[in-house]
């Protein structure tokens, strides 16, 4: 496949892309506390400051953003660069903060915590091959009134997830415990029938960020963040998997040592936008990889989805 670089920006920790109607594709630079359009027509992008630590992005029905920060929610005005507090979970902190979200089918934003001491405890050599036991990170769900609701405890990275937008399947990814999982909704918005649907090797990587095609399959990006994954020749890679048959239909091999997230956007929702990470690359090192931090783009052969727009009577008026 044919693997292009999109702008200039080359971010420390690219995350967080989607799809926007209005801006084209938003995407983040965590590290830095950026959030970048681009514009894949005209080649054109713009770097906002983002006032914070910022984990992830949601589009609202109203034009603005609302941003998920690592110690909570809030709207974000593009234009003005602005932010304005919404709502927290409690009891998060330097060490369990927020992480990946969206909002799902039923209009409610998704949004889990995840806990700090696991990225240390995986990068360490002495640790890095002994489990690690907290599960102490949740995943909640926020309805239009900001009213927050724990869907799911004994998490500790939450991060991918979406829905099957023809019968509302919930995909969701707990990086440390390397698997992939599917659940039915039911009436009150409660996760129910867990099932694995794929289960990664510890050697390959952690599997992070995730979307999901028109056909329901998942597209996911594996980041190969501690000793056993950089000790590992594998390459990195998106994989696109068959929730249904439980198989890789394909993989996308990249030039970079550390792959985020991906969403698929475009005009004709025909273009895997990926996000890489230049941060966990040695000073050194970072000339031999040119394409490490920066927004990538692939053309694919099937459709992505829109995402879903929040609504709520409590956002910010533009």
């Amino acid at each position: 496949m044919n693997i292009k670089i999109c702008g200039q920006y080359r971010s420390l920790f690219g995350e967080g892309p989607i799809w926007h109607d209005q801006f084209g594709l938003l995407w983040l630079d965590i590290t830095q506390q950026k959030i970048i359009s681009y514009n894949e027509e005209t080649n054109v992008e713009k770097v906002y400051d983002a006032k914070g630590r910022i984990k992830s992005i949601i589009p609202t029905k109203k034009g603005d953003l609302v941003a998920v920060y690592k110690d909570g929610l809030y709207s974000f005005d593009l234009g003005k660069e602005t932010k304005t507090f919404l709502c927290a979970p409690s009891g998060l902190n330097n060490l369990h903060y927020l992480n990946d979200a969206k909002c799902g089918f039923e209009g409610s934003i998704w949004v889990g915590s995840s806990d700090g001491g696991f990225k240390e405890f995986k990068e360490n050599s002495e640790t890095a091959r002994l489990p690690y036991l907290k599960r102490n990170s949740f995943l909640y769900r926020i309805d239009e009134q900001l009213n927050i609701h724990i869907v799911k405890d004994q998490i500790t990275i939450s991060n991918g997830l979406d829905w099957n937008r023809h019968n509302q399947k919930f995909y969701y990814i707990d990086s440390a415990k390397q698997a992939i999982f599917e659940y039915e909704i039911d009436n009150d918005k409660n996760l129910q029938n867990e099932q694995l649907i794929y289960q990664f090797d510890v050697i390959e990587g952690f599997p992070d960020g995730m979307t999901i095609d028109v056909d329901g399959n998942l597209w996911v990006a594996i980041f190969k963040s501690g000793v056993i994954a950089m000790d590992s020749d594998n390459t990195s890679k998106i994989l696109h998997i068959n929730p249904h048959t439980r198989s890789i239909l394909n993989e996308i091999k990249l030039p970079v040592p550390h792959v985020t997230s991906c969403t698929i956007g475009g005009n004709q929702l025909d273009t895997l936008f990926i996000t890489t990470a230049l941060e966990p690359i040695p000073n050194e090192k970072r000339s031999e990889t040119p394409y490490a931090g920066h927004l990538l783009r692939v053309k694919i052969p099937t459709k992505g989805v829109k995402p879903y727009y929040f609504s709520s009577e409590k956002l910010v008026e533009k």
